[in-house]
């Protein structure tokens, strides 16, 4: 024997366990409780409602698509300081000095300013020391625990004329 809830089909033993928590619902509270009403307020309580659903749906949607533009970003800003570290290295002399030299202007400024994580003072004061092949090697595949994304997203050569010396 079974009964139907709202289209939902229940076998005897179900019903029974529900049976026994209704009653058992109803002598400890002294109200009566019916299996129906447990079974309403298990799906009440219990189960999302069709809107939270859709909420959930639009968030995680929002969520990948600001995950998506990250990860964009993140390689355009890779992609621009391997173009940078490549121009670096045919670049003349002084204009590869010039370049580096500005960077680390930049860097001392963050530390006198307190402007980035030691982490990446560190690690950028280092790249630049060893040049444009570090720089183009660290984009590819980190440095020192660093991600390629981390460091270009902390760069000191965002200032003002990189851009241009990347093309």
């Amino acid at each position: 024997m079974s009964r139907v809830s709202r289209s939902i089909r229940l076998d005897a033993a179900l019903w029974r366990a529900l049976d026994r928590a209704a009653l058992d619902i109803s002598s400890r509270s002294g109200r009566y409780c019916s299996a129906n009403a447990l079974i309403e307020e298990i799906l009440r309580t219990r189960l999302p409602a069709v809107g939270t659903l859709d909420r959930e749906s639009a968030s995680i949607a929002q969520a990948r698509a600001a995950r998506a533009r990250k990860q964009a970003n993140d390689t355009r800003r890779i992609a621009w300081h391997k173009r940078l570290a490549g121009h670096l290295e045919r670049s003349a002399a002084a204009e590869q000095r010039r370049t580096l030299e500005r960077a680390a202007a930049e860097i001392r400024r963050w530390k006198r300013a307190r402007l980035a994580s030691p982490i990446y003072i560190e690690a950028w004061s280092r790249l630049i020391a060893e040049g444009p092949r570090a720089i183009a090697r660290a984009m590819g595949k980190g440095y020192h625990g660093l991600s390629p994304a981390a460091l270009a997203a902390n760069s000191p050569f965002s200032g003002a004329g990189a851009a241009r010396e990347a093309g």
